[in-house]
């Protein structure tokens, strides 16, 4: 009988350990709304209003008419190296190649940011605007970097060059 009670137990045991017996509650967090990767982080409802004010940066069409009001220094890029380290560097890299962490496992990899073409041919407020609000594959980060942090990371991705 000891022996059966045990069995038992450890039948239910293990069948609870590994999900196939549950309460229904226990499942709750399995069907939450969440961000994918590469996906646009969920947009606020309407008529809601913040309390930190509304950053309003145009439009893309507008993007090279932006003009990069922080002065690059020593301390703006060493500012934007840790927001670039913190947001960009898990898909983009360190060196900005596109060989971050994450890259591995997007389904089409980050732009390699030390092309000389994508350094020349895009303006610091075209990188500005992609970085706050994402392009096709790419989220947008206007939740997480103010204006001025944005302004830093441009400043930063100007120093990676294809070496």
């Amino acid at each position: 009988m000891l022996a059966v009670t045990a069995v038992t137990v450890g039948a239910l045991s293990l069948g609870w350990a590994t999900g196939l017996l549950s309460l229904p509650w226990t499942h709750d967090l399995d069907r939450q709304p969440s961000i994918k990767p590469q996906e646009m982080p969920l947009m606020p409802p309407e008529g809601i209003v913040p309390i930190t004010g509304r950053i309003d940066d145009g439009i893309r069409e507008n993007v090279d008419q932006l003009v990069n009001p922080v002065v690059a220094d020593t301390t703006v890029l060493r500012k934007g190296q840790v927001a670039y380290m913190t947001y960009c560097q898990p898909c983009h890299g360190a060196k900005g190649v596109g060989d971050g962490t994450v890259a591995k496992s997007l389904p089409i990899p980050p732009v390699d940011l030390t092309r000389a073409d994508l350094q020349a041919g895009r303006s610091d407020g075209s990188i500005y605007f992609t970085i706050r609000h994402g392009n096709v594959i790419m989220p947008g980060y206007a939740h997480a970097l103010t204006p001025e942090q944005a302004w830093d990371v441009v400043h930063y991705v100007r120093t990676l060059r294809a070496q």
